[in-house]
């Protein structure tokens, strides 16, 4: 496809996010295409969502808001959220989509549960 990134750092995320998929859905890796729509097309749900979006916060030490996530809604584009957002880009600063987390209390959910 035009304009597909080609960087080995991003083609190894985008390999980790189908993995990802496969796991949380339960299909196997090659049933998930990189431009298959996670829900329409792959039937995942809110909780499978939830499930990916815990599993990339994790293995990449990042935060991923939901309103950005709802906007990637396959593989390719989750990966491409993920790697033109962060540090593991050489080409910016990142964005307010994805941010790196350094400390428990960063974390959204700790926030949460601090103003509880």
């Amino acid at each position: 496809m035009e304009g597909e990134i080609k960087n080995p750092r991003f083609l190894q995320i985008k390999e980790e996010v189908r993995k990802i998929f496969a796991d949380v859905l339960i299909l196997p890796e090659e049933e998930v295409g990189e431009r298959a729509h996670f829900v329409i097309d792959l039937g995942g749900d809110s909780l499978s969502v939830i499930g990916v979006i815990a599993q990339l916060e994790e293995k990449y030490n990042i935060e991923i808001s939901d309103e950005d996530f709802a906007k990637a809604v396959n593989v390719y584009e989750i990966a491409e959220l993920i790697y033109k957002n962060t540090a593991l880009s050489q080409e910016g600063e990142g964005s307010a989509a994805v941010r790196r987390i350094t400390s428990f209390g960063e974390m959204r959910e700790a926030k949460r549960f601090c103003r509880k």
